[in-house]
C-alpha cells in the first residue's frame, strides 16, 4: 500500500551535467537538481535584499508577494509546510499552487505541482533516518543524506 508523503511545487530544470545521458529536462523534488516553491526561509529571512532578490525572482509584485510569504509563514508555522517546501496536505499545495504558480498573467511560468507517494513499510526507514540526522551514537557519527526519495 502506497501513503501521500506530501506535495510539491517545482519547474523542471535541465539536468545537471552528471545525468546528462538520463533526459535533457528533468522533473524531480530533489532540491538540489531544481527549485522547490515556495522557500519559507527566504519569505522568513530578516535580509531585505535577500527577500527582493526572492520576490523578482518569482516574478511577483510586492503586495502580492507581501501575501504570499505571510502564507508560506503560516503554513510553515502550523506544520503544515516542510523546510524542503514540501506541503503535507494536498488543498495547500493547491491552493498556493492556483493563487500564485499556475498560469499566472495568462502565461505559463512552468510550475508544476507533484505528489510524492512512498510505500507503507518505507515510512519507518525513512522517519528513522530524519530522526536520527543529529544523533551522535557512541564515536560513530550518524550522517544525514538527505531528504531524496
Amino acid at each position: 500500500m502506497y501513503v501521500d508523503y506530501g506535495y510539491y511545487i517545482i519547474r523542471p530544470c535541465r539536468c545537471p551535467e552528471f545525468l546528462k545521458d538520463f533526459s535533457e529536462w528533468i522533473l524531480t523534488a530533489s532540491g538540489c537538481i531544481c527549485d522547490a516553491e515556495p522557500q519559507p526561509f527566504s519569505c522568513m529571512t530578516s535580509d531585505e535584499r535577500q527577500k527582493e532578490k526572492y520576490r523578482k525572482r518569482l516574478g511577483m509584485e510586492k503586495q502580492e508577494f507581501i501575501d504570499f510569504s505571510e502564507e508560506t509563514l503560516r503554513l510553515f508555522g502550523e506544520d503544515r509546510l516542510d523546510t524542503d517546501s514540501r506541503f503535507l496536505f494536498k488543498q495547500d499545495a493547491e491552493d498556493i499552487y492556483r493563487r500564485y504558480f499556475y498560469n499566472r498573467r495568462g502565461v505559463d511560468p512552468g510550475y508544476r505541482l507533484i505528489g510524492i507517494a512512498l510505500e507503507e513499510a518505507l515510512l519507518p526507514s525513512l522517519e528513522d533516518r530524519i530522526i536520527q540526522k543529529k544523533e551522535v551514537t557512541g564515536t560513530e557519527e550518524r550522517r544525514f543524506l538527505g531528504f531524496d526519495l
